[in-house]
């Protein structure tokens, strides 16, 4: 077991907390994590250790990111980076559960190796001991959460986010017929917007659909499959063909998803009036032009919404974009992506908008598609301009996918009229579906 570097041990506590660092100096070719998939267990494992917690036997664990030697803060920001590049090239799937004797800790264990996905345990900040689960006692701990719907009893530490996962098991033993309240605690720690939710339960003889009942009240924008109880007994082949079922189910709810991929660029608008083409308030809120389109699509089409996004900056004033757009043009540069698409297998019909830029569209346009492959999905362009309208954009995009169905009816809006366009947005999207 390796040791902590006396140097770290009075900073780590207050690093630890940090997510990713904004700059590390330490050269790629020295990184081992490269190769290593890491799990929000290996996060929490390397944190513990770090702080002096107790840890599972962690000998056979390459936590040495850096190379050094030793395990130290600079490997624990290694790790959360490299976990969260692993985490936007994948379909994540987390089983996420709560397990007091160890059953559900079994069918969870199952669950991970039938899915492939990660897993977390939902630890209590407060253990529950054998009297706490005495329920004989109508007054022991676990009797009295069960019989007080607000009681949210504490977990000990979080994910740092759920955001890329898209399929979520929970798991709990059946507890006075419910899920127990701490699961509940963990349900109103994240947004579970549009996640596919899969519970799972073990219990001597008690069901599952009140609880299922119950998550579905507590997650209403997110869709809450019908799960399953098992006994303690329950075997690996029984949890196989029960994620087969809902692999199934799955399928068929992403099957024909539809996609707004939109790139926008919207500039403070009190430096030249001409800024306020790349800005649209509707309702009292600020939108990129752009942007503003995409989420009239998007609510009128119930398709996913993806913003492209790129590192680094133009400038945040007009002359500023003026002087580096048409630089990086003429040089024939493409900016680096800063976010990227899940699972675009999914989508059959995919929205693509854009700003026209200089007679063209934006180079993170280009960048954009020599990264995505979309042979066979039907495309639908909108943009907007100051006049210009697509500018031959819609061949170029053709020329760029010459296997995808990229259709010549596109959308350009305006960019005067883009915040009284939604009428305009959704009778073109009337004319696709005639």
């Amino acid at each position: 077991m390796k040791r902590i570097s006396t140097l770290f041990t009075g900073i780590i506590l207050m690093l630890c907390a940090v997510f990713i660092p904004v700059s590390l100096n330490v050269s790629e070719s020295v990184h081992a994590y490269s190769k290593t998939v890491y799990t929000i267990e290996d996060i929490r494992n390397l944190q513990d250790f770090l702080v002096a917690r107790e840890t599972p036997d962690l000998s056979d664990k390459d936590y040495d990111l850096d190379g050094n030697g030793v395990w130290n803060v600079f490997d624990l920001c290694l790790m959360k980076r490299q976990f969260l590049k692993q985490s936007s090239a994948k379909n994540d799937t987390l089983v996420a559960y709560f397990s007091c004797t160890g059953n559900t800790k079994t069918i969870a264990s199952y669950l991970k190796t039938e899915t492939g996905g990660d897993t977390f345990e939902i630890i209590p900040a407060v253990p529950y001991t054998a009297d706490d689960l005495n329920y004989n006692n109508s007054s022991c701990r676990a009797n009295k959460e069960q019989n007080d719907p607000n009681a949210r009893p504490e977990i000990d530490r979080l994910p740092e986010s759920i955001e890329h996962y898209d399929v979520i098991y929970i798991g709990f033993p059946i507890w006075w017929g419910e899920e127990p309240r701490i699961i509940d605690t963990f349900l109103e720690s994240f947004d579970f917007s549009e996640k596919i939710i899969i519970p799972f339960c073990t219990s001597g003889s008690s069901g599952i659909t009140s609880s299922i009942r119950n998550i579905r009240t507590k997650c209403p924008d997110s869709t809450v499959l019908d799960g399953r109880r098992f006994s303690s007994s329950a075997s690996q082949s029984q949890i196989a063909d029960f994620v087969s079922e809902k692999k199934e189910e799955i399928e068929t709810l992403q099957k024909n998803k539809s996609l707004v991929a939109y790139f926008s660029y919207p500039l403070d608008n009190d430096v030249d009036s001409l800024a306020s083409a790349s800005v649209a308030i509707v309702d009292g809120k600020r939108y990129g032009s752009t942007e503003y389109v995409a989420s009239v699509i998007a609510e009128n089409t119930d398709s996913d919404l993806f913003q492209l996004e790129i590192e680094g900056s133009y400038g945040t004033t007009y002359s500023e974009v003026t002087t580096s757009v048409p630089e990086e043009k003429r040089n024939g540069e493409y900016p680096i992506l800063k976010t990227h698409i899940k699972n675009l297998e999914q989508y059959d019909t995919v929205y693509i908008g854009f700003p026209t830029w200089w007679s063209s569209m934006p180079q993170a346009m280009y960048a954009f598609f020599k990264e995505y492959d979309f042979s066979g999905k039907t495309i639908y362009l909108f943009n907007t301009s100051g006049g210009s309208g697509f500018a031959g954009s819609i061949n170029e995009v053709k020329k760029l996918e010459p296997n995808a169905n990229v259709t010549e009816n596109g959308l350009s809006v305006y960019w005067m009229s883009v915040d009284s366009s939604k009428q305009d947005i959704i009778s073109w999207l009337d004319s696709l579906a005639a």
